[in-house]
């Protein structure tokens, strides 16, 4: 007799529950401690799970740190942020996006510094990282492509400057030199960034 369905898909919830309780312990460790101060041993103990239950889930410390940046990437696809990006008026949707991957980059700032300064010495973190990168770089291609059909990109400069352009301004690095040097809030950081990022961009500001 095969098993029960409703057992089974216990089993599939009890997984996944155990597998994002490792996700948060490793984030939470990652941003306290930095990436190779963290023993799989401490994610588990922080966990509540088995260390070999670490390693069935992920492998290794690398695939563990690759899961949490794509449940970092993940969190960035918000709902408002889907909304920002589908606003009428494209011109306030980018506004709109700036100001939620701001306080996105508010919310994560610690681990995200750790793992933007590991990166510079270490390719495996560099390459994970991309995926948050590649993320954004998608986003604003649809963001700044509106623009432009909507006859509202800045005249003589072109989609892929305009992308480039806001990738630099939008980056956690931008926000976080912002941020941490200039006593301002998070909001109004994103206001300054997200009216930056306007008058980079649009045909009117």
């Amino acid at each position: 007799m095969s098993p029960r369905p409703y057992r089974l898909g216990k089993r599939q919830a009890d997984v996944e529950d155990t597998r994002d309780r490792i996700i948060a312990a490793a984030r939470e460790l990652f941003g306290q401690s930095g990436f190779y101060s963290v023993r799989l041993e401490d994610v588990a103990k922080t966990a509540g799970v088995a260390r070999a239950t670490v390693y069935y889930q992920f492998e290794s410390k690398a695939g563990l740190l690759d899961a949490v940046v794509a449940s970092i990437v993940q969190r960035v696809g918000t709902e408002r942020a889907q909304h920002a990006r589908e606003h009428p008026d494209a011109a306030m949707g980018v506004r709109l996006w700036v100001q939620e991957v701001m306080a996105f980059h508010s919310n994560e700032d610690v681990l995200l510094r750790n793992l933007y300064g590991l990166a510079a010495i270490d390719p495996e973190t560099g390459r994970v990282l991309e995926q948050y990168e590649t993320l954004r770089r998608d986003a604003l291609a649809w963001l700044v492509k509106r623009l432009d059909d909507q006859g509202k990109l800045r005249t003589g400069i072109s989609q892929k400057h305009a992308v480039d352009l806001l990738l630099m301004i939008t980056g956690f690095r931008s926000f976080d030199q912002l941020f941490s040097r200039s006593g301002l809030s998070v909001r109004a950081t994103g206001l300054l960034l997200s009216d930056l990022a306007a008058r980079a961009v649009l045909a009117t500001v």
